[in-house]
C-alpha cells in the first residue's frame, strides 16, 4: 500500500506510480504526461503525422483475443492524434472532467535499443488464477457453464469482487483509481445517435451481439452464483468486461498460459510498426517492456495492439485508426460480404447440400438455437437460469427490465432443441407457479417452439466472408463461392462428377470416383454412368467436394456471371449506407462536425474503411467484365463468326487483351491505376481462360477442316 503520509498533495496518478515503485516496479526512464484539451486540440505532444497511432492495448475480437506478442509501435502524437490517446483520454474529453484524465507514457531520456524500460513485478499483476480462486470463480468452474470469454470473466470477477469487498483497503486500490470511470468510447455504450453513424455496417450487429453475450454471461453466472448480483450490476459487469478486454495481456507465467492486467503497461498507446516488445520474464519474475530501437528523449513510448481491422480496434478498444496502412502498403481493414444461395435458383436443390456441408459459420435465415451461457446437455437448466437471474436482478419479476423477451426466448429455444415438449411444459408450469410469473408459457413459448421447429428443418443459406484489399485466402474463398453460385446445370454436373483424387482421373469411371467421395446417385435400371445426376445427394462424409474446391475458373461464362454477382453484391452493400465514400472523405476533413477523438469521427472512419474495400471489389468486378468483353471479341474473331465487313474491321482495330494488360501494368502504382491484385487476376486468371479457349477454338477449326477434307476425299473417291 502507498504510505498515506506520502500521498498528501499527490494526485491519483502520482500515488499509482509511487505504489508501483514501492512494490519493486521499475520505469525510471519513463514518465506519465497529462494532456489538456488545448494541447490535444491544437497539436498534441510529439505525434508524427506520418505514423499510425492509436490507443491502449486489448485482446479480443469476439471470443478471446490475446494481445499480439510481436507488438508494434514508434513516435509521438500529431495531426493523426486521433490514434495516439488512450481510452481514458477519450473519456476525459467527452466527460469534460476538471482534472485531465488524458495520459501518455513518454521517455525522460533517450532510450537505447534493447533496453528494458518497464518492469512490473508479478505481485502487481492481476491474473486469471486470482479470479478463479475467488468464491464466485470456484462456483463458475464447478458449474461448468459455457461463457463467451472465460479468461476475461475471471479477470473481471477478481476486479469487481476486490473493488467491492476490499475497496480502498485493496492492495490494488491505487491501480483501480486510475481506471476510467466510464467507457463512453466503447461502442457497446454508445448512444442511439452515435450508433446511427454506423448505419449500413455489420459492426452494428457485432455490437448488439457483444452486448447480448455479456448480458448472457452475467445472468448465467448469477444463476449459479447469486453473489455476483451483490457486487456488480449488469452495467458494472459490462464496464469490467470492456476494461479487461481492452487492457489484458496474454502471457506465459511459470510455464502456464494465462491472461493478466498489468498496471502501467496498459497505459501505453498503440502505434505501428512496433518499437517495443513485451513479455513475462520468469527469471526476473516480472512483466517487461523492451525497446527495439532508439527512442528519443521526450518521445511518447508506444505499444502495438497488432495488425487489425478497424472494426476490431473500435469494438474492443474504442477507437479507429485514421490511416490503418502497414509499412508495406497493406491495409487490414475488412468488410463482410454476404452471399446467399437463393431458393429461386433453378439448381437450388442440387447445390444446397454442397453449400451447407461442413459449415459451422453459416447463418440460418430462421431463428437459431442460442446456447451461449447455458449447457445444452441440461436444457431445463437454461429455463431455470433465466428465471433465477430475473429473481436476482428484478426482485422475482420475470417482466423486469433486466430480462428481455429475447433472453427468455433464447433459453426456451435451447431447451426445445434437446428436450421433449412434455418435459419442458411441466418445467415451465413449475417455474411459473414457483416465481409468480404468468407470461413464459404464453407468447414466449409459442414463438420459441415455432422457431425451434422451423430451425430444425431450415438450412443455412447465407454465408459471410470478411475480405480486405488483398488476394488472401478469404478473397479466394469469396471467389469460390461466387463461382459455385454462378454454376449452370452443365457446370454443376461436371463439378459433381469430376474426381478430386488422381485415381479417378483416368482409370476409373465417374460413378466410382463419386462413390469414393461420398456421393450417391438415384437408383435406376440404367447403367451407373447414366444415373449420374445434378440432384445427387451426399452420403457419409468422405472425399466429397464442397464449393471450397473451386479454386480456379470454370469457364468464361461462369467467371462472367461470378463477376456480375460480385458487382451486384458490392453495389447493394454500398447502397445500404446513408452516405457515399466521397461524402465520408469530405466529412473527415471537417473537424468541427467530426472532432478528433469523438465517437462520431471514429464511426465515420470505420464506415469509410468498409466502403473503400467494397469499392475495390466493385472495381475488380467491373474491370474483369471489361477484360472479359475483350476476350469474347477475340474469340469471336478467331471463330470467324459471320459479321459485316466493317464490323469485323472495327473489332480488329479495337485494343486487344495484351494491349489492355500492358496498359494496366504501366499504370500500376499510380493513383489512377488498379490494385495489383486486380491486375494479376486479369493477367493470370483471365489470361489463362483466354489462352485455353483460343486453343480450343483452334482445335475445333483444325478438326473441322480435317473432317471437311476427309469428306471431300470420300466424295472424290465415289
Amino acid at each position: 500500500m502507498v504510505n498515506k503520509s506520502k500521498s498528501v498533495g499527490m494526485n491519483k496518478f502520482d500515488e499509482f506510480e509511487e505504489w508501483l515503485r514501492s512494490n519493486g516496479a521499475s520505469f525510471s526512464m519513463l514518465e506519465l504526461r497529462a494532456y489538456n484539451d488545448n494541447t490535444i486540440c491544437n497539436h498534441p505532444p510529439e505525434i508524427d503525422s506520418s505514423n499510425d497511432i492509436a490507443m491502449e492495448p486489448c485482446q479480443q475480437d469476439f471470443t478471446e483475443e490475446k494481445k499480439d506478442t510481436s507488438k508494434d509501435i514508434p513516435s509521438t502524437p500529431s495531426q493523426d492524434a486521433t490514434h495516439s490517446l488512450d481510452k481514458t483520454s477519450i473519456n476525459a474529453i467527452e466527460a469534460s472532467k476538471e482534472e485531465s484524465e488524458m495520459r501518455g507514457v513518454h521517455s525522460k531520456v533517450t532510450i537505447p535499443p534493447n533496453s528494458i524500460c518497464v518492469s512490473i513485478p508479478k505481485k502487481c499483476l492481476i491474473t486469471v488464477e486470482m479470479g478463479q480462486a475467488t468464491e464466485i470463480g470456484q462456483t463458475i468452474i464447478q458449474s461448468g457453464i459455457d461463457l463467451d470469454a472465460p479468461k476475461h470473466i475471471f479477470l473481471m470477477i477478481f476486479l469487481l469482487w476486490d473493488r467491492k469487498v476490499n475497496n480502498e483497503n485493496s492492495f490494488f486500490a491505487p491501480y483501480y483509481n486510475t481506471l476510467p470511470k466510464t467507457l463512453r468510447n466503447m461502442p457497446i455504450f454508445w448512444s442511439d445517435e452515435e450508433l446511427e453513424g454506423l448505419k449500413g455496417s455489420y459492426l452494428l450487429t457485432q455490437i448488439e451481439d457483444r452486448n447480448h453475450a455479456i448480458t448472457e454471461d452475467y445472468y448465467a453466472i448469477c444463476e449459479v452464483s447469486p453473489e455476483l448480483a451483490q457486487i456488480a450490476t449488469l452495467d458494472e459487469f459490462k464496464w469490467a468486461r470492456m476494461c479487461v478486454c481492452s487492457r489484458n495481456f496474454g502471457l506465459q507465467i511459470d510455464g502456464t498460459r494465462t491472461s493478466a492486467l498489468v498496471p502501467h503497461a496498459d497505459m501505453l498507446n498503440h502505434y505501428r510498426p512496433r518499437e517495443t516488445k513485451w513479455t513475462y520474464d520468469d527469471d526476473m519474475k516480472a512483466f517487461t517492456i523492451t525497446s527495439l530501437q532508439s527512442i528519443p528523449a521526450g518521445s511518447q513510448v508506444y505499444d502495438s495492439y497488432g495488425q487489425k481491422c478497424n472494426h476490431r480496434f473500435l469494438l474492443n478498444y474504442g477507437f479507429a485508426v485514421e490511416d490503418n496502412t502497414e509499412v508495406d502498403g497493406f491495409c487490414p481493414n475488412e468488410v463482410p460480404i454476404e452471399l446467399i444461395l437463393s431458393p429461386d435458383d433453378p439448381l437450388f436443390e442440387s447445390k444446397h447440400d454442397l453449400w451447407i456441408k461442413g459449415e459451422s459459420d453459416a447463418i440460418s435465415p430462421s431463428v437459431g438455437v442460442v446456447t451461449s451461457g447455458y449447457s445444452t446437455n441440461d436444457p431445463v437448466s437454461a429455463l431455470k437460469a433465466v428465471v433465477a437471474a430475473a429473481a436476482v436482478a428484478g426482485g422475482g419479476s420475470l417482466h423486469s427490465q433486466s430480462l428481455s423477451l429475447s433472453m427468455v426466448q433464447n433459453a426456451v429455444e435451447a431447451a426445445a432443441a434437446t428436450a421433449d415438449l412434455e418435459t419442458l411444459n411441466k418445467c415451465i408450469s413449475n417455474l411459473n407457479s414457483g416465481n409468480g410469473n404468468q407470461g413464459i408459457s404464453g407468447q414466449y413459448w409459442k414463438v420459441a417452439t415455432e422457431s425451434s421447429s422451423t430451425s430444425s428443418s431450415s438450412k443455412p443459406l447465407l454465408k459471410r466472408v470478411r475480405v480486405c484489399v488483398s488476394n488472401n485466402e478469404n478473397t479466394k474463398s469469396l471467389f469460390s463461392m461466387l463461382r459455385f453460385l454462378s454454376y449452370n446445370s452443365e457446370e454443376l454436373q461436371s463439378f459433381l462428377t469430376t474426381p478430386t483424387l488422381s485415381i479417378g482421373d483416368n482409370r476409373y469411371p465417374a460413378y466410382v470416383s463419386r462413390a469414393i467421395r461420398g456421393f450417391s446417385t438415384p437408383q435406376s435400371n440404367t447403367s451407373p454412368i447414366m444415373s449420374i445426376s445434378p440432384t445427387a445427394t451426399l452420403q457419409q462424409p468422405a472425399f466429397y467436394q464442397t464449393y471450397r474446391d473451386i479454386r480456379h475458373p470454370v469457364s468464361i461464362r461462369n467467371e462472367r456471371e461470378a463477376m456480375k454477382l460480385l458487382l451486384d453484391i458490392a453495389i447493394s452493400a454500398l447502397d445500404a449506407y446513408p452516405s457515399t465514400l466521397r461524402q465520408d472523405l469530405d466529412d473527415l476533413m471537417d473537424e468541427r462536425l467530426y472532432p478528433r477523438f469523438s465517437n462520431r469521427r471514429h464511426a465515420k472512419i470505420q464506415v469509410r474503411g468498409e466502403k473503400e474495400v467494397l469499392h475495390h471489389f466493385a472495381l475488380w468486378a467491373k474491370t474483369s467484365l471489361d477484360v472479359l468483353e475483350v476476350i469474347d471479341r477475340e474469340i469471336s474473331l478467331e471463330r470467324q463468326v459471320e459479321m459485316e465487313e466493317n464490323e469485323k474491321i472495327d473489332m480488329e482495330n479495337m485494343p486487344g487483351f495484351d494491349y489492355i494488360i500492358n496498359s494496366m501494368e504501366e499504370d500500376e502504382g499510380f493513383e489512377h491505376g488498379v490494385h495489383h491484385s486486380i491486375l494479376r487476376y486479369c493477367s493470370d486468371v483471365l489470361g489463362s481462360l483466354r489462352k485455353e479457349e483460343l486453343k480450343r477454338v483452334k482445335r475445333e477449326k483444325v478438326n473441322s477442316k480435317e473432317l471437311f477434307n476427309l469428306t471431300q476425299k470420300e466424295k472424290d473417291f465415289h
